[in-house]
């Protein structure tokens, strides 16, 4: 790392610390409300990170769209071809990375089935 990498990265860390002291200062001498008046808070809206609904119609559905098999869509989805069995059952539900995935892949099942086309065609060519 060069020098002055070194020293920028010194002063970043120098103004978040000076910063987080001012946070609690101002925390301890008049609550939160004393935070709220000098500090920015900002927060998110909790609804727009929930995790997608998932059903067993709607699994079977997407990897029907891509045109792929269980062992397929479990590579795809980097998990075993048991995981996606026990989800097209109903006796599991996918983790919540997988959820994310498998709703971005039924919104537009066209780039995806592209996408792995090009990857398939890259690998065995």
């Amino acid at each position: 790392m060069t020098t002055k990498k070194k020293a920028a990265g010194a002063a970043i860390a120098e103004e978040f610390i000076a910063g987080f002291k001012s946070l609690v200062a101002t925390a301890k001498a008049g609550g939160l409300e004393a935070v709220k008046r000098k500090h920015t808070i900002r927060s998110v809206p909790s609804k727009k990170f929930e995790l997608p609904p998932v059903t067993v119609r709607g699994i079977i559905e997407v990897r029907d769209s891509l045109g792929v098999s269980q062992p397929i869509f479990a590579k795809i989805l980097g998990v075993s071809p048991q995981s996606v069995k026990a989800w097209e059952q109903g006796s599991k539900s996918p983790p919540g990375t997988v959820r994310r995935l498998i709703d971005e892949m039924k919104r537009n099942p066209g780039y995806w089935r592209e996408r792995f086309a090009l990857e398939s065609n890259a690998k065995y060519s």
